[in-house]
């Protein structure tokens, strides 16, 4: 009798236990007047850099390896989405290779050398990027 009152007890414990968890949760008023529910809604959202964040970052002249460790570092962080790497042989970009970069208001060529950053341009679309490199290097 006495093993059965104490399974009946623990059962009773656990049954306890399990709709404590269940039950809705009250909201606290914090200090400012806000409830714990309205400061997670009020958290802000981390978007792309801009361009001229970005560029400011990234600057022509900025050594490739620093350039490529950063590069994740943002990618990680969310403030940038890195597309592609194109090669090209036009002039103008001073490079073989150009990244595609997205930020906030469009997308940045970074052109490279592979020691150094030799430029970055802002284009609006991905083809539009692709179209002006592509048309450049058959010239």
């Amino acid at each position: 009798m006495k093993k059965f009152l104490m399974v009946m007890a623990a059962g009773m414990l656990l049954v306890g236990c399990g709709t404590a968890d269940t039950e809705p949760l009250e909201e606290t008023e914090q200090a400012g007047g806000a409830t714990e529910t309205e400061e997670v809604a009020e958290v802000e959202e981390v978007g792309y850099l801009t361009a001229d964040e970005f560029k400011e970052r990234a600057h022509e002249g900025k050594t490739y390896s620093s350039y490529a460790a950063e590069l994740l570092l943002w990618g990680s962080a969310q403030e940038i989405r890195y597309i592609d790497t194109i090669d090209t042989d036009k002039e103008e970009y001073g490079a073989y290779k150009v990244d595609i970069i997205q930020v906030e208001d469009g997308y940045v060529a970074v052109a490279f050398d592979g020691e150094e950053l030799t430029g970055t341009w802002l284009f609006d679309t991905v083809d539009e990027l692709k179209e002006e490199i592509e048309a450049a290097s058959a010239e």
